[in-house]
């Protein structure tokens, strides 16, 4: 039950807010400021995540390590060391068809898909480190992801091979 102080404090808040109306050139200053801010969290995350993979790709003997710092050849540089390169038709499948993640209909599956492939694509790549499981599953946890990619990229983990694709295993 509100009691009747709790009725005009309530009141009185948002007779505060009201009272100051936001100019246009304020709540541009504001959202400029938020997405600013935003921004430069998002590429100081990505940063973080691709210098590992960059040194990964280095150890690996990756022809070009640098594909770590670009969004879709980071992926790319994984699937290969994972699975080799003689499987890179699954990724450019895969690639094309989260092209279609706009489309009506279709696009949940699509996004499903995609994250489904990218956390088979993790387990995988880590796999071919002979990483133990706990490190597996972290690597499916955002932020706790950073872990195992910092493992193997600086740790002592020695390369198995690539892994035999899935879809490779039922045409046989």
């Amino acid at each position: 039950m509100m009691y009747i102080y709790d009725i005009i404090k309530v009141v009185k808040i948002k007779e505060i807010f009201m009272e100051h109306q936001l100019s246009n050139s304020e709540a541009f200053a504001i959202f400029a400021s938020i997405f600013g801010l935003l921004l430069i969290f998002l590429a100081i995350a990505y940063v973080v995540t691709a210098i590992p993979t960059y040194f990964i790709g280095k150890k690996m003997g990756y022809e070009n390590p640098w594909f770590a710092f670009i969004p879709v050849l980071n992926t790319l540089m994984m699937h290969d060391i994972a699975f080799g390169e003689s499987t890179r038709k699954y990724f450019v499948i895969y690639f094309v068809a989260s092209l279609f993640a706009g489309v009506p209909y279709i696009s949940w599956f699509i996004m499903i898909a995609s994250v489904a492939y990218e956390f088979y694509l993790l387990v995988i790549f880590y796999q071919t480190f002979k990483l133990p499981i706990p490190y597996i599953i972290m690597s499916v946890i955002p932020i706790l992801s950073l872990v195992p990619l910092y493992t193997v990229a600086f740790g002592n983990y020695k390369y198995d091979g690539p892994l035999p694709h899935f879809a490779d295993n039922y045409r046989k």
